[in-house]
């Protein structure tokens, strides 16, 4: 609401004419976080806040709702916060005080839904590729075998045939990335409606995905790796 109405500008000591018939200027004393109306996913809502006590002069409703914000956990104010209501007036009815989580639980209880089981399917999802990473290599690595012997026989380090094969796996992981990250962006739009409080596009998620597909290709090919540094060149020369 203050970028809509002033922007660009300091919305503090502006004045604020709240009601269709209103001549009087209310002067704007703070700004808030956005609002949401109802459900957590829709838009933005242009709204204001007004003092309790200037509310008979603006609403023509009463205040049945209090809002209530604390850094400790909520459970342990509770009937602090329901003695507090009663004791301003004995003829108010008996005060439902519940925490703001369990409130809004049924409408995020979907979202949340949907994204543990976006979590399982992509763990495993990760845990294929890598089991699949493995075993290709270890495949390549096997069928190999006289050609790592005859490098090592030919003076070949331990630390040449480790890059070697992990180079390779890294390689492949990398024109994996690329192209993942290409689909990412083009199917981005598709998934958007499907996210909340964060964006297809955004880097931060992007450089996590790809960290740990690193992480999981680099630790998959480090032990065909391992066992390609231990082969021994006369039983390799031997195996044809």
């Amino acid at each position: 609401m203050a970028r809509l109405f002033w922007p660009g500008e300091n919305p503090l000591g502006k004045c604020l004419r709240i009601g269709e018939r209103a001549t009087q200027c209310t002067e704007v004393v703070g700004v808030a976080e956005d609002t949401r109306p109802g459900r957590v996913t829709d838009g933005v809502l242009v709204q204001y806040f007004i003092p309790l006590a200037q509310a008979d002069s603006v609403m023509n409703w009463p205040v049945t709702a209090l809002l209530i914000r604390s850094e400790s956990p909520g459970d342990g104010l509770i009937p602090a916060v329901r003695r507090e209501v009663q004791a301003t007036s004995a003829q108010l009815p008996y005060p439902d005080v519940d925490r703001m989580r369990r409130v809004l639980g049924w409408r995020l209880r979907p979202w949340r839904l949907g994204s543990s089981l976006l979590i399982v399917f992509g763990a495993l999802g990760l845990l294929l590729a890598a089991i699949g990473l493995y075993g290709v290599l270890s495949y390549i690595v096997s069928q190999r075998t006289q050609e790592m012997g005859i490098r090592i026989a030919l003076g070949a380090g331990r630390r040449e045939i480790l890059a070697l094969v992990m180079g390779q796996a890294l390689r492949v992981t990398a024109w994996g990335v690329v192209l993942g990250v290409a689909g990412a962006l083009a199917a981005g739009r598709a998934i958007a409606s499907l996210l909340y409080g964060v964006t297809p596009h955004d880097p931060l998620v992007l450089s996590v995905a790809i960290a740990v597909l690193a992480a999981v290709a680099a630790v998959a090919s480090y032990v065909p790796a391992r066992r390609a540094m231990r082969i021994d060149p006369a039983q390799a020369l031997r195996a044809e």
